[in-house]
């Protein structure tokens, strides 16, 4: 099985392409910080999404779920942001679309539901000899997470 994982962000996604071998199979980073409006963000992440599912064929994507309440604060426009991110990686593919709590990738891929940034980058550095930013990082950790034990269950689906 292969399986797509995305980490959204208004800024810089990543999306990572890994099979049920915890085999990396590709991996990239979207800049969207450059892009003046929401819906050519929402456009170019689109097709980024659309050019991996057409190429790898994967069976499921996974995404990381938005938070609605971080760092002690709800910021409406990050939520509406990102929002529109999912709906516009929705519309892209046509496959299961699955989102994660963060602290589930984290702990179940990484091994510490706490772990930083830095350490997701590392933990990926030492298991398939790449340097990434956290962005790819985070994807592939998504991306991974189906297979693990018990995983499955825990995804919610994406309607």
């Amino acid at each position: 099985m292969i399986a797509l994982g995305i980490d959204q962000s208004s800024e810089n996604s990543g999306i990572a392409v890994a099979n049920d071998n915890e085999e990396l199979i590709d991996y990239t980073s979207v800049r969207l910080d450059g892009f003046k409006t929401s819906r050519t963000k929402r456009k170019m992440l689109k097709n980024t999404v659309k050019l991996y599912v057409d190429r790898y064929d994967p069976e499921m994507a996974v995404i990381e779920r938005v938070r609605m309440f971080s760092q002690n604060f709800v910021s409406l426009k990050t939520i509406i942001s990102l929002g529109s991110l999912v709906v516009a990686i929705d519309d892209a593919v046509d496959i299961d679309l699955y989102s994660v709590d963060t602290r589930s990738w984290k702990s179940r891929v990484v091994g510490e539901a706490d772990a930083s940034k830095e350490e997701t980058v590392e933990y990926i550095k030492n298991k398939f000899n790449v340097e990434v930013n956290h962005d790819i990082a985070d994807a592939i950790c998504i991306a991974l997470y189906p297979f693990q034990e018990g995983a499955m269950d825990l995804l919610e689906e994406v309607t």
